[in-house]
């Protein structure tokens, strides 16, 4: 079970696909900072959870899960056409897993990106990042890589 081979496309490395932002809320340590995950702000980005559902759809489908899946699971029981799949994403689009690609890796002279090849953290002494938040871009993950 996989994507469809039209779809494949989404899977490239890209630059339209969202991306959040972090600041600081105020002066003080105490201040939770300001998080904005950015949700869905590229068409690649529903297209991509909507080619997912499908193959949730696909999988769960198969002969093999016919006595263990006696009904669909809530709200996606209604997921039937690529419209009712793309309000369903919008409607249940969380994080809660660390996110990959929030500290990107770069080159130490390049302006973007959090660390350097090191994973020490640009401009600050003695701070790595050592986890899956430095990956380059979400098609690692995608890929089946991560």
């Amino acid at each position: 079970v996989g994507f469809s081979a039209e779809r494949e496309d989404l899977f490239a490395d890209r630059d339209d696909l969202s991306g959040g932002s972090i600041s600081l809320a105020s002066a003080s340590v105490f201040d939770a900072p300001l998080i904005d995950p950015g949700f869905l702000q590229t068409e690649s980005d529903l297209a991509i959870l909507t080619e997912a559902v499908k193959a949730a759809h696909r999988f769960t489908s198969a002969p093999a899960w016919e006595d263990y899946i006696i009904a669909g699971f809530g709200d996606s029981a209604n997921t039937t056409s690529d419209d009712t799949i793309a309000e369903y994403v919008r409607q249940q689009v969380a994080t809660f897993r660390h996110p990959v690609c929030t500290a990107r890796m770069s080159a130490f002279n390049e302006s973007g990106g959090v660390v350097g090849s090191d994973l020490l953290v640009k401009n600050v002494y003695g701070l790595r990042i050592v986890d899956a938040s430095i990956f380059v871009s979400h098609s690692t993950c995608v890929a089946g890589t991560c």
